[in-house]
C-alpha cells in the first residue's frame, strides 16, 4: 500500500504529492510528471472498482435481508451470496497489498 500517491498541489516549479503518509515534492518536469501521474491515474482507478463493487455488494446484502425477514427459506441462498461477498473482499485485500 505504500506506493499509493497523491497529488496535493502543482507550480510552475514543484509537484508536492502524498505517498503513503510522508508528503514530498519533485520537480515539475515532463519526465516527473510522466512518472508519477500513471501511478495516481491507477490508484484512483482501483479505488472507483472498489468503491463501486462495494456499492453493488452492500445493496445486494441489504436485499438479502430484506428478502430473509420475508421468506425462511432463502436463507442457503443468502449464506452462498455472504460467502461470495467475503471472497470477492479477500481478493481486493490482495490487489490493494500488490499495489
Amino acid at each position: 500500500m505504500g506506493n499509493e500517491i497523491e497529488i496535493t498541489n502543482t507550480t510552475e516549479e514543484y509537484i508536492f504529492y502524498k505517498q503513503g503518509n510522508n508528503f514530498k515534492k519533485m520537480e515539475n518536469t515532463k519526465e516527473n510528471k510522466s512518472a508519477i501521474l500513471p501511478v495516481e491515474k491507477t490508484n484512483t482507478e482501483l479505488a472507483n472498482t472498489v468503491n463501486n463493487t462495494f456499492s453493488k455488494l452492500a445493496a445486494g446484502l441489504m436485499d438479502d435481508f430484506d428478502k430473509l425477514s420475508n421468506d425462511p427459506e432463502y436463507v442457503n441462498q443468502a449464506k452462498q451470496r455472504c460467502n461470495t461477498v467475503n471472497t470477492v473482499i479477500d481478493m481486493f485485500k490482495v490487489q490493494m497489498s500488490i499495489k
